[in-house]
């Protein structure tokens, strides 16, 4: 076929035939998500929640490593911020234990409240056995008693299980001070502010990179704009048959999805727990063995189809380059990406407080188990930084995107491959437009390398910031 010409009818309607089944599949996933958040709108409580403690968190943090310089502003503003949370458990004990600890004030009304009757309510049995043993331990320290040095440890151990977040230290500063072990509280309190000071340290440092990344991404994004943009949209057409990339990128979704629910059957039926390290773990292994499996099948259908075609793979972004170019334009791009996230976060900011005021933007769900921190914090940075970007570059810059330039210029086919892959996340309304300007700099770095490899290391390098960040703030 004449690339130069306009495709024939039989070949245009089987193209149009192709961009209709994907757009049914990927529909229906898009519903799938935008049914689970109406849901969580509708009860908006969850997300409101993790967003409450984690912005009372960082307000603890900042409290902590001002030291002598009157954190009793951000105090009282975390505790506003708990105080959204409420009735949860982890709103009462940090409250209770920032009056203890900072305000040297009473906090005995809301330690003792960690077992409150609508935070057991919607817990089981054995939680809530576990809240009024926590009840228990805060009474008995509080009642100024003299504590024996076991109860001490055993109490000491028993809080350092509890979701405190940066309070943990601070907690036990509280144990050791009503058990009349002053120098014990004086260091457990000087660990807490010495592990603020290190937070805010990283913080200040990845903020420091990012913001030089954005700088040299200014520049990147001006060169190309004066020096590559018209070679960028003259650019020729790939020349392999679209509905090889189509049939490679249906195959990957669907079997995808597929593996997605045995492995949630899986963990359902044999009662994994998300919540705790080892169950994470499971949960984290069991999607990873998801999207490689079906990026297997993907891959390998694309193989077959091309052997039997006699065309090249290499058309898809599977194209041998020199590691250093990769990582060079990988990088590059990365810094380009930058600005263009940033201002799009500015955006949908606005957007969440004005046009989708009262719509909740769910959590993505490896931010949960960043938190957790640990093995499942390793294994999900893995996830994050290389098998993500692995398969969604090959599934969306490499079969879908090529798919779409076979019959049209690059600057559309990007902006529809940005689109489809910015509303596939969990995270729809407020990160679609984040993603979405991602999703274009990527296309571009795959239109201008010709090779996956670039936009593969731009991605690993975005998902690691975010989830460091991620890691930083939970």
């Amino acid at each position: 076929m004449d690339l130069g010409t306009a495709p024939d009818s039989r070949g245009e309607r089987v193209w149009r035939g192709y961009i209709l089944i994907i757009g049914v599949i990927l529909g229906s996933w898009i519903s799938v998500n935008l049914t689970r958040i109406v849901a969580s709108s509708s009860d908006d409580r969850l997300v409101s929640h993790y967003e409450s403690i984690r912005q009372g968190d960082l307000l603890v943090r900042y409290a902590l490593a001002l030291r002598g310089h009157n954190p009793r502003s951000h105090v009282r503003a975390a505790i506003e911020a708990y105080q959204s949370a409420l009735p949860s458990p982890e709103a009462y004990r940090r409250i209770g234990v920032l009056k203890e600890f900072f305000l040297n004030e009473s906090g005995r009304s809301e330690l003792l409240r960690v077992d409150n009757a609508e935070a057991l309510k919607d817990l089981s049995a054995s939680a809530g056995r576990k809240l009024r043993a926590e009840a228990a331990i805060w009474r008995d320290i509080l009642d100024d008693k003299h504590l024996a040095p076991s109860r001490v440890r055993s109490y000491a151990k028993a809080i350092r299980f509890l979701d405190l977040g940066p309070l943990s230290e601070c907690a036990l500063s509280i144990l050791y001070r009503h058990a009349d072990l002053v120098t014990e509280a004086k260091s457990a309190a000087l660990a807490a502010r010495r592990a603020a000071t290190i937070w805010a340290m990283k913080m200040a440092v990845t903020i420091g990179v990012v913001t030089l990344a954005g700088v040299a991404g200014v520049v990147a994004i001006v060169q190309f704009l004066t020096t590559q943009r018209v070679r960028f949209a003259l650019a020729i057409r790939p020349r392999i048959q679209p509905s090889v990339l189509f049939i490679s990128f249906i195959v990957c979704v669907v079997s995808l999805a597929v593996l997605g629910v045995c492995f949630d059957a899986i963990g359902y039926l044999f009662g994994i727990d998300s919540g705790s390290q080892a169950g994470a773990c499971i949960i984290l292994g069991l999607n990873a063995l998801a999207m490689l499996g079906s990026l297997a099948l993907g891959v390998s259908t694309l193989r077959t189809m091309t052997r039997i075609t006699g065309e090249d793979m290499a058309e898809a972004g599977f194209r041998p380059m020199s590691f250093r170019c990769a990582v060079f334009s990988g990088v590059v791009a990365y810094c380009a990406t930058v600005l263009p996230v940033v201002v799009m976060l500015g955006v949908s900011y606005v957007l969440s407080n004005t046009l989708f005021r009262g719509v909740e933007t769910p959590p993505h769900p490896l931010e949960e188990t960043v938190a957790q921190g640990g093995a499942a914090y390793l294994i999900a940075f893995v996830m994050a930084v290389v098998v993500a970007p692995v398969v969604e570059e090959t599934v969306f810059r490499g079969f879908f995107y090529t798919a779409l330039r076979t019959r049209t210029r690059p600057w559309a086919a990007s902006l529809v491959s940005a689109a489809v892959f910015a509303a596939v996340h969990p995270t729809l309304p407020g990160q679609f437009l984040p993603i979405f300007a991602l999703g274009v700099v990527l296309a571009i770095t795959r239109e201008r390398t010709g090779s996956l490899l670039p936009s593969i290391i731009c991605h690993g390098l975005h998902n690691a910031v975010v989830v460091v960040i991620a890691g930083l703030v939970s």
